[in-house]
């Protein structure tokens, strides 16, 4: 009997391992490996290559709009100095990344994936919490986004605190 309950137990062990589920293809920074980093063509190549979601990073600019970026300074991609977070939104879409793309804001982005794939945002910024989750919940009111399509994720504790 003890054996038959221990073959049965293992049987079982063995199916559950089995399911066939599936891998999420997360585009990091769009897709950063062909076109710029956070930039539209980037999520749109992204998206044409049939990932599941697409990882971006955001900061809140001086006027307070939610810009699609990883560095906290521009240095590093761009034909400018400083950091993001100083500078208002007419400058900032006056940058070029890489001399060539520029840098959306969330709202463009929100716009063009539409709710096609899951959009894991980043809170790489101060105060980028309640702004984030101001305009993800317009996006799900209006319909075409649902709440399962997002992820947030942060190193900020603070910044994903506010969010919850």
């Amino acid at each position: 009997m003890f054996r038959v309950i221990l073959s049965f137990l293992t049987l079982i062990t063995v199916l559950s391992c089995n399911k066939n589920t599936k891998v999420m293809i997360i585009g990091h920074r769009g897709a950063m490996g062909h076109i710029a980093e956070n930039t539209i063509p980037s999520i749109k190549k992204a998206m044409e290559l049939g990932v599941d979601g697409i990882e971006i990073d955001v900061f809140r600019c001086k006027t307070g709009e939610l810009v699609v970026f990883h560095d906290e300074k521009l240095d590093r991609l761009t034909n400018s100095s400083g950091f993001i977070e100083s500078l208002e939104l007419d400058s900032i879409k006056n940058i070029l990344v890489l001399d060539k793309y520029r840098i959306p804001t969330l709202e463009e982005v929100l716009q063009l994936i539409d709710g096609q794939v899951k959009l894991n945002i980043e809170l790489k910024g101060y105060e980028t919490a309640s702004p984030t989750n101001h305009l993800i919940n317009q996006y799900i009111n209006k319909g075409g986004w649902t709440d399962d399509k997002f992820i947030i994720s942060s190193f900020k504790w603070d910044e994903l605190e506010k969010f919850r």
